[in-house]
């Protein structure tokens, strides 16, 4: 039920981001001597969820926003409600931080409490003169603040390194590949793993405004020989230069000795000052 609202309000944001869609900047040699400063800059929240964007508050500046997420597994339905922070604190450098707060259905058992609280740290350690290619290497921990026992978290503190590669072409087009390690990344039983991934994201402006954009992420091979992966798509619309909403669909799957799948869902919305 939940996924078809989600549809339902995907497609809405297609159709109000269309109606309110610009045309693409555009530069053509010969009409443009200098490209105007704000092409030339990084602010903006990110808009994928699995690469990372050459996307960071100014320094000094900070961007909050607030999520829901649902996802739907087997023995475990879960709602989460969180907020987050992140803070440009050098030319090139952000830091997040993010709480969740979790209503879990687990096991026929509700809880609801604190969730995992994730910390991120991203560097932009190089980007070409007019932004793209650009490389951002990035850590990830997540902490082991949600109850396990009662479906609110994971039990472990996961910490990934990774690194994200991207490039624009034609304008419009923002492709990112990212290769990570985590530690901790993967539970089977009672058993945490490190683990491997490889994500990659396509962006697609359709205007200054307005967004699309496809992901995927292949995890290392667990011990029943299966390669899990993760899809998702999701849509993105500035309603102010500062001001960013966000929905997001996808689904996870993995071989085991029973087939664990379960679809994910979530709505963001990001404000920068």
């Amino acid at each position: 039920m939940f996924t078809r609202a989600l549809t339902v309000a995907l497609c809405g944001l297609a159709v109000v981001g269309t109606s309110y869609a610009q045309e693409p900047r555009t530069f053509s040699a010969g009409k443009n001597d200098i490209r105007p400063l704000y092409l030339n800059d990084n602010t903006g929240p990110q808009r994928t969820l699995l690469t990372r964007e050459n996307k960071f508050p100014k320094v000094g500046h900070a961007e909050v926003g607030g999520y829901f997420e649902h996802d739907e597994q087997f023995n475990n339905d879960r709602d989460s409600v969180g907020v987050y922070g992140r803070v440009g604190f050098w030319e090139n450098m952000a830091f997040e931080a993010g709480v969740p707060f979790v209503d879990s259905d687990f096991n026929d058992d509700s809880n609801s409490g604190v969730g995992d609280v994730d910390l991120k740290l991203d560097l932009l350690a190089f980007q070409d003169i007019f932004r793209y290619p650009f490389i951002i290497p990035h850590m990830d921990v997540s902490l082991p603040t949600g109850d396990e026992d009662k479906g609110l978290g994971s039990g472990e503190t996961v910490i990934a390194f990774g690194v994200s590669v991207g490039t624009k072409v034609y304008e419009q087009l923002t492709y990112v590949v990212d290769a990570s390690y985590a530690f901790n990344g993967r539970t089977i039983g009672e058993e945490a793993e490190n683990i491997y991934m490889i994500s990659g994201s396509i962006v697609w402006d359709i205007s200054d405004r307005f967004a699309v954009l496809a992901e995927g992420r292949l995890f290392e091979k667990n011990d029943f020989d299966d390669a899990p992966y993760q899809a998702q798509a999701g849509l993105a619309y500035r309603l102010t230069e500062d001001v960013q909403i966000a929905g997001y669909g996808g689904t996870y799957r993995e071989e085991t000795d029973i087939e664990n799948k379960f679809d994910l869902a979530s709505i963001r919305l990001s404000v920068q000052f």
